[in-house]
């Protein structure tokens, strides 16, 4: 990803096969949507599966959001839910402001 001055501003990428792109897709929206690379990669996630036929939705410490899984119940979708805490995911960034960087 690039600041609108062409200088680097994050590259990401990931594993888990199928999750791959989606999962960056929501990350990179949760960017778009102003939260930190932090905040927008532990946020939790929904993962459409066609074989079998799942909706996956990350549940968090704060519980699940209701509201969204009974929508998409609404709309057709076998939904599941998925402890986000049971994945092993990493994050690693390099931070450049100014002169100084930064990496955590």
């Amino acid at each position: 990803m690039l600041n609108e001055d062409g200088s680097l501003y994050a590259v990401l990428g990931g594993s888990g096969g199928s999750r791959i792109f989606p999962a960056l897709a929501q990350v990179i929206l949760n960017l778009e949507c102003g939260l930190n690379i932090s905040a927008a990669i532990e946020r939790p996630r929904v993962h459409n599966q066609i074989v079998p036929l799942e909706t996956t939705v990350e549940v968090g410490p704060e519980g699940s959001n209701v509201k969204m899984m009974d929508d998409l119940r609404h709309r057709g979708h076998n939904i599941s839910e998925f402890d986000i805490n049971i994945g092993i995911a990493e994050g690693e960034s390099l931070s450049r402001q100014s002169s100084q960087s930064w990496r955590y």
